[in-house]
């Protein structure tokens, strides 16, 4: 059975110790750059780089905009014998900021054809919230009175966060990127996001975004949510069309989001499945015992990293949603 291996050591290394790792040549004209994350819980996202053999740059993912990342993108192109004004195309796996928000001052400063899946695209020209008003009164359904205000306002924000972005091109789910002297396709794996896409290169390489990580487990449903979708459906659905990627290509490398590179995309997702599987269970047993449950009741009686008690607003609005989503599902 293939077990996770972490494929750089100084990207491990960095991450469990909260550092910024090195620029590392993964193949040949193909480099990850971690990009920082001041006041964040991570330390970095991940930003893959392609040099297409033309002269021309691609990107895979952003990171958040701010100086340190600009710094760190442009240093990184310098280092390669290029800058930013070769830089051709931007695909995003993903709405998030980490991940998105510096595609437009790339853009500005190249003219790159910047891409993301029509869904998320969607979900950020609306502004969508992580929650419609539907959803926010079945997810809060029990809540103390005093504690509806600071969730509602929680769950109210929107899904893509304040930035500017052009996307002008819209991917669906088997497109073929050509990047230069190399291609790739896109697969739609919703969950993340309703637009979460993982980017699988024709050299044994497969960027995932958020989608499967190393180490965390992803969040779900963070990319706005409608009374009729259950993310968590849609994820687990997702985590099947990557297993069926391992089997056929097992040794796969990922590029994640976030963390370390790493081999061994199947147990990766045997061991996400099963973490949901477990929380499923944990949620049946509550029910069992407390029928007449709410959400919130339910929630409290869950185990919960740090303790429930201990979750700020934001963080127990996420709990209540992935109860709520469990509720709904039987996994």
């Amino acid at each position: 059975m293939t077990v996770v291996r972490p494929t750089s050591e100084s990207q491990r290394r960095a991450f469990s110790r909260g550092e910024i790792p090195p620029v590392e040549e993964v193949r040949a004209g193909l480099w990850s750059v971690a990009m920082p994350m001041e006041d964040h819980r991570l330390p970095y996202s991940c930003c893959t780089v392609i040099d297409g053999g033309d002269g021309a740059v691609h990107l895979i993912d952003t990171g958040v905009d701010d100086a340190l990342t600009r710094d760190a993108l442009t240093t990184a192109l310098s280092d390669i014998g290029r800058e930013l004004a070769d830089v051709a195309s931007v695909t995003l796996t993903h709405l998030h900021g980490d991940h998105a928000a510096l595609a437009e001052w790339v853009r500005d400063g190249s003219g790159a054809t910047v891409r993301m899946h029509r869904a998320d695209a969607e979900s950020h020209a609306a502004r969508a919230p992580l929650a419609t008003s539907e959803v926010l009164d079945a997810v809060l359904a029990g809540a103390p009175g005093e504690a509806v205000g600071d969730l509602r306002a929680a769950g109210s924000r929107p899904a893509t966060g304040a930035f500017p972005l052009t996307v002008d091109e819209v991917l669906s789910d088997g497109d073929v990127l050509h990047l230069g002297n190399r291609t790739a396709t896109v697969l739609h794996v919703p969950g993340h996001t309703r637009g979460s896409i993982a980017v699988r290169l024709d050299d044994g390489l497969v960027c995932t975004g958020d989608h499967v990580l190393p180490v965390i487990n992803s969040g779900v449903g963070l990319g706005g949510r409608a009374a009729n979708e259950n993310p968590l459906a849609d994820y687990l659905r997702s985590l099947e069309i990557m297993a069926d990627l391992a089997q056929r290509d097992p040794e796969s490398e990922v590029l994640p989001g976030h963390g370390y590179r790493f081999t061994g995309l199947g147990a990766r997702c045997a061991a996400l499945r099963e973490h949901h599987r477990a929380r499923g269970a944990e949620v049946r047993a509550v029910t069992a015992s407390h029928p007449d449950a709410t959400v919130w009741e339910v929630a409290s009686r869950l185990t919960w990293t740090g303790g429930w008690e201990r979750l700020d607003p934001v963080s127990r609005f996420s709990a209540l949603g992935q109860t709520q989503m469990h509720l709904g599902h039987q996994n």
